[in-house]
């Protein structure tokens, strides 16, 4: 596993809080076909990787419900955890 930073476009440091380690927050933008898949049966996809890496992850979608395109998810944790 290499140490080489990886360029993510929308990502953004948070301000250190008591003592944490650096957290980092990035938005992944996943086309409509295959959310289902990131998501699964209830959010069942999203917990599964929360409860492997520690990470916050939350899936979300911006403009009108009939728009069809990309959805977003975004990951909050430390570096490790993203």
């Amino acid at each position: 596993m290499s140490n080489a930073s990886l360029a993510i476009p929308l990502a953004q440091e948070l301000p250190p809080t008591n003592g944490q380690a650096q957290r980092y927050e990035c938005a992944l933008e996943i086309p409509d076909f295959l959310m289902s898949h990131v998501i699964k049966h209830q959010g069942q996809g999203l917990k599964q990787a929360h409860d492997l890496s520690g990470s916050w992850l939350v899936a979300f979608m911006v403009g009108p419900a009939e728009n069809e395109g990309c959805r977003f998810v975004t990951i909050r944790g430390t570096d490790q955890q993203i």
